[in-house]
């Protein structure tokens, strides 16, 4: 195998020639470049700035002018200006300001020429209305850069750039910021950096690359949900690229040369290890040109992990050689960079040729666009590489047939019509997949069949990575609080409601028995003494078992002597994952509700009254008059866009199954037992179990507890640890075995997110702040058994309806739930 080094080196004399390799070389690019960029008329100057002639201006290549600098003690060597074919005021030459060290000025002549070739392609394959143009600025090294005078670098760039009287524009690269920028307008107009906005250009490029990496998975890996992407260098763009990603449900892993940089949660730090070394199916480079050296690709080609190559990184292979060893056999897709990395330049069409749509828009929404340029233009270039034998291995040869027509309208003035297409209009838009996103689409399509209703799920219905996911969910009217008994009871008959409509059986009566200490006090889940005179006072059926030894001759179980237990035979448990996707399919059925699954929202905002738009991670836009917001775990995540906050707390939730002695595969009930917390153990005492459900001698156990430690109460699902903790295992293990016969081995255990209120109720209203929005939060894991019934509060409060049941228990409004910075406002 190769060393390190030789993997890294290459990219010298070799990464020169190779853009002019896989374009050639035009004839006269800039034809008499005085000509084309005006000069044989004279430079003409803004009155505050200093005279310059033609002379001034070296002519070093077909397409390279030499700038003249001031002084700065030779610390910066030059300054070019590169135009890759002929620009003017009506269709300008575009490209970012570069500040970088190069060997020899040869270097950065050819380099500036490259580049702005590159920027040719990405402008010609999107008609963004510009030309490919670029700026250079040689250092005399890369560690006297912080020593450069910018004030001086950027007079002498404007400059040039009013002397070409609005045929070049710029804006930031390497080395050069927003500071620069601003500065730099000051002195001269010809500059496209979103000043007067906050959209990013390096999160414009990162949406880019996004669009076309999914895309190109799509294509070529029948998704990308799952599958393996390698983030190769985690700078400004590299790092919103491994975040969107991971968003969007990929198996990223990062590496950067600086690993700290590599740390991006939800995503794997790889840096330990030479880049080429970490498995992957799509390889997502974000670094300096010439990363994938000949030495490097004959790795990847060998491994045969490498399925695609997709990202930011200007001219990343280091050498035609190099790009032809992994491409060249045709099972390796290249998707160049000049269409995946043109996010930057398709936000600078919007910004010159939009302007007012552009300042006015949410920084999400010129995003999203970028993203589904890219990925429109990622399938067509695959497509016509698809369509032609070995075309895979000449990519620059199939790139070259999907550039737009120059004639058409530049891509930049169509962002008005994406923004409001009518494809993306919807009176309510729902928020969430699970429990009360489904329940509050069913009742929509019951009480208001016409509204035009759209559902917008992360992952998949009852996602796995949610709260509403699995095959069992405890139902009962055993409460110690009379107010979750009578919600049960109407629950129950709306349940009846779903299974009749539905054709499924989702609920099994199995019983379910509360045991244990009855000196608990009151607990999340209430106490066996509550439960058992709520049951009287409501003419509920129940048994009391006043002994332990009656509950064991009854149950395969091993009480506690003094332990007491009271029975409901009618409850017993939902199918969770099954009555999600029944409510689902009924709101679709009876209203042609739209759902979109793989869309998770990246931003949400209300401009005016009544405006509801929603960008999501994948690109998809949605405006409506309304929206109900049923998020779980993630609803503190998208009301920060709406500057809101509600106090809730996220728990991880301990659960899994055990095998059985089949003899007594129908003899263990539904229960739950109640004993006090011992906090030093991390021990909060209340445990549960399930019947076996199908043709398994299996159990499902956990906990209702959740011990007061960061590890397990956070407040972001970034935060949020999916793998068991081990000492809450042996917890579950230990109890389980010791307190009911026939137990065997763990099949499995997992953590589930609850996302948990102090007063232990729920969050069922209109946002005080903004009244389009109606949220459902805090379910505190108990929340599924009255899904019906919570679906159709929040039906009859997004339509202005008088609630069916009393949900002032619920506000939103109500003092704890309130954040502290809320609080301090008020």
């Amino acid at each position: 195998m190769a060393s390190s080094a030789s993997m890294m080196m290459g990219a010298g004399s070799t990464l020169r020639g190779l853009l002019r390799k896989q374009l050639g070389t035009p004839a006269s690019v800039l034809g008499q470049v005085k000509r084309n960029l005006n000069l044989s008329q004279g430079l003409r100057m803004n009155e505050n700035t200093p005279s310059m002639d033609s002379s001034c201006f070296k002519i070093v290549s077909p397409s390279v002018l030499e700038i003249p600098i001031q002084d700065q003690q030779g610390l910066l060597k030059s300054l070019y200006v590169g135009v890759h074919a002929p620009v003017s005021s009506q269709r300008p030459g575009n490209g970012g300001l570069r500040l970088w060290s190069y060997d020899t000025e040869e270097d950065a002549v050819a380099e500036c020429a490259e580049l702005s070739r590159g920027m040719s392609l990405k402008h010609s394959i999107y008609n963004t209305g510009f030309g490919g143009a670029k700026l250079v600025a040689n250092a005399k090294s890369l560690t006297d850069v912080p020593s450069i005078c910018k004030q001086k670098l950027m007079e002498d760039v404007a400059k040039a750039l009013h002397s070409l009287q609005g045929s070049v524009y710029t804006g930031c690269d390497m080395n050069t910021n927003f500071d620069d920028m601003r500065y730099l307008n000051e002195l001269c107009p010809y500059v496209l950096a979103s000043l007067d906005s906050t959209i990013d250009a390096n999160r414009s490029t990162a949406h880019g690359v996004v669009g076309s990496a999914v895309e190109a998975a799509r294509i070529l890996l029948g998704g990308h949900k799952g599958k393996r992407f390698l983030v190769v260098g985690t700078g400004k763009v590299g790092t919103h690229v491994s975040e969107l990603l991971s968003s969007l449900g990929c198996r990223v892993s990062c590496h950067d040369v600086d690993p700290l940089r590599a740390d991006i949660p939800g995503c794997e730090n790889v840096s330990h290890q030479d880049w080429w070394l970490a498995p992957h199916d799509v390889l997502v480079p974000c670094c300096s040109s010439g990363i994938i050296t000949h030495a490097a690709a004959a790795h990847l080609r060998e491994s045969g992990e490498t399925k695609c190559v997709v990202g930011a990184t200007n001219i990343p292979f280091a050498s035609d050689e190099a790009l032809q060893e992994l491409v060249g056999r045709g099972d390796v897709v290249f998707v160049p960079d000049m269409l995946s990395s043109a996010g930057a330049v398709l936000a600078d069409s919007i910004e010159h040729f939009s302007k007012e749509d552009y300042e006015s828009a949410r920084d999400n929404e010129v995003y999203a666009f970028v993203q589904t340029l890219t990925r429109d233009k990622t399938t067509e270039y695959l497509d016509r590489t698809q369509s032609s034998q070995g075309s895979s291995a000449r990519p620059m040869a199939v790139l070259a047939t999907v550039h737009e027509d120059k004639s058409g309208l530049p891509v930049g003035k169509k962002f008005t019509t994406f923004v409001n297409g009518e494809e993306s209009q919807y009176d309510v838009v729902v928020v969430g997949g699970g429990m009360a996103g489904t329940a509050a689409s069913y009742y929509l399509s019951k009480l208001a069949p016409d509204l035009k209703v759209a559902v917008l799920e992360a992952g998949e219905i009852a996602d796995p990575s949610g709260s509403s996911y699995g095959e069992s969910r405890m139902y009962r009217r055993m409460y110690s609080d009379e107010y979750f008994s009578v919600m049960q009871s109407k629950a129950l008959d709306l349940w009846r409601d779903v299974e009749r409509e539905s054709g499924l059986s989702l609920l099994k009566e199995n019983g379910l028995l509360f045991y244990g200490e009855t000196d608990t006090g009151e607990t999340v889940e209430g106490s066996i003494p509550g439960a058992a005179e709520i049951m009287s006072k409501l003419n509920i059926p129940h048994e009391y078992f006043d002994h332990h030894e009656k509950m064991d001759a009854r149950w395969p179980m091993r009480s506690v002597p003094g332990y007491e237990g009271v029975y409901e035979a009618s409850a017993g448990s939902i199918n969770s994952s099954l009555a999600c996707r029944a409510m689902m399919d009924l709101a679709q059925d009876a209203a042609g509700h739209d759902l979109f699954t793989n869309t998770s929202v990246l931003d949400l905002g209300i401009p005016s009254p009544g405006d509801v738009r929603i960008t999501c991670a994948d690109g998809k836009l949605f405006r409506s008059n309304k929206v109900v917001l049923a998020a779980g775990a993630w609803t503190n995540s998208i009301l920060g866009h709406l500057d809101a906050e509600l106090d809730l707390e996220l728990w991880a939730m301990h659960w899994g199954h055990y095998r059985v002695d089949p003899e007594l595969k129908h003899k263990y009930p539904q229960w739950f037992c109640f004993r006090k917390e011992v906090p030093d153990l991390w021990d909060g005492g209340l445990y549960y179990g399930f019947p076996c459900e199908g043709d398994e001698s299996v159990i499902k156990v956990g906990i209702d507890f959740c011990p007061d430690h960061p590890e397990f109460r956070m407040r972001d699902m970034a935060d949020y640890v999916r793998r068991p903790n081990d000492k809450i295992v042996k917890l579950i293990d230990d109890f389980v075995r010791e307190n009911w016969v026939g137990v065997g081995e763990r099949v499995d255990m997992y953590s589930s997110p609850y996302t948990c209120t102090r007063d232990q109720y729920f969050v069922l209203d209109r946002l005080p702040s903004h009244e389009e929005v109606t949220l459902f939060t805090g379910g505190c894991g108990r929340a599924f058994k009255f899904a019906p019934l919570l679906g159709k509060l929040l039906a009859e409060k997004t339509l202005g309806m008088a609630p069916s049941h009393d949900i002032a228990p619920f506000s939103a409004a109500r003092e704890c739930v309130q954040w502290p910075k809320v609080k301090a406002m008020a």
